[in-house]
């Protein structure tokens, strides 16, 4: 992820438009294939679902409202550079992120769900009071969901481990969207090359996106 902000920042800095380098910015986490295979793998098939409608909504919305906010490319006018393309087929690409990501996720999975094996007494009550506190909790996880900095999939056992505690979807579908999207690290970074105010509405977009993939989580599982 951090190489992602540095790319963004290069982008946004070598002239390309607003509107494009959030759109890249946010669209590398959140609609990342590799990642999106991956949820459909090991979670059940509401969450890429969840993640690919909502996730186009907020790329192309959020970069729309950024080119309207401030039209036109970078001072300075220049065209970004050339970026080498990998040779590599697509297939081949895909197949090995996917590798990679077994390799890192698989043993924070065995971690999680012994972590939730071991503390399950204690984490499903705070699962069930959600129950009635749940604009709250939709709240708390969005606001961690925009501050925790995540490798790119990390999402994912977080989300097996919610599940397991029994949160509710719409918990787990505001960290669908937040987890990956922004962190309090990218945030800064960006903000200086994007403008704060650019900045701050990306964060209220990703909230917004975050609670409406909630409702959607919920609606698709109910």
């Amino acid at each position: 992820m951090a190489a992602v902000q540095r790319e963004d920042g290069d982008a946004r800095r070598s002239g390309l438009a607003p509107g494009s380098a959030v759109s890249f910015w946010l669209g590398n986490p959140v609609l990342n294939p590799a990642v999106l295979v991956f949820l459909a793998l090991v979670g059940p098939w509401q969450w890429p679902l969840t993640r690919l409608l909502v996730g186009v909504a907020l790329v192309f919305g959020v970069g729309l409202l950024v080119a309207r906010m401030l039209p036109g490319e970078a001072p300075g006018g220049t065209a970004p550079p050339a970026v080498a393309a990998d040779p590599r087929p697509a297939p081949r690409r895909l197949a090995t992120a996917l590798a990679r990501f077994t390799v890192l996720l698989v043993p924070e999975y065995a971690v999680l769900v012994f972590a939730v094996g071991s503390l399950g007494a204690r984490l499903h009550p705070l699962a069930a009071g959600t129950e009635g506190h749940l604009v709250p909790a939709l709240l708390v996880a969005a606001v961690l969901g925009l501050l925790v900095v995540i490798p790119t999939g990390g999402e994912i056992p977080v989300l097996l481990a919610a599940t397991a505690a029994g949160l509710p979807p719409a918990v787990s579908g505001v960290l669908l969207i937040t987890l990956p999207a922004v962190s309090l690290p990218s945030m800064l970074m960006v903000g200086r090359a994007l403008t704060w105010r650019v900045t701050g509405i990306v964060a209220a977009c990703v909230t917004g996106a975050g609670l409406a993939a909630g409702a959607l989580l919920t609606a698709l599982s109910g």
